[in-house]
């Protein structure tokens, strides 16, 4: 069985990754608010296998980034001959 990296929020799994054979791991953590400062210690990561688990780690301070642009609204179409005129908002 391979090494799986938890992230935990308190007690609770929040995200899940198998170790890369280079020996990293990467996972996305779901559910956080953008433009949002987190700090040290929110969130822990640790390994995983079959013979048990390691200690955890306290993740470091970050950031999330600003939030993608909401969907267009107000959408229309004014179509030409071999085209046509899209505008949005």
């Amino acid at each position: 069985m391979a090494d799986t990296l938890k992230v935990y929020k308190g007690t609770e799994v929040v995200a899940t990754a198998e170790r890369a054979e280079d020996g990293t791991a990467s996972v996305t953590t779901d559910g956080l608010q953008a433009e949002t400062t987190y700090a040290a210690g929110t969130y822990q990561v640790a390994f995983s296998n079959e013979s048990g688990e390691s200690g955890k780690v306290d993740v470091p301070e970050f950031t999330t980034k600003a939030s993608a642009s909401s969907e267009p609204t107000d959408v229309t179409a004014d179509p030409n001959e071999d085209t046509a005129d899209v505008s949005a908002q």
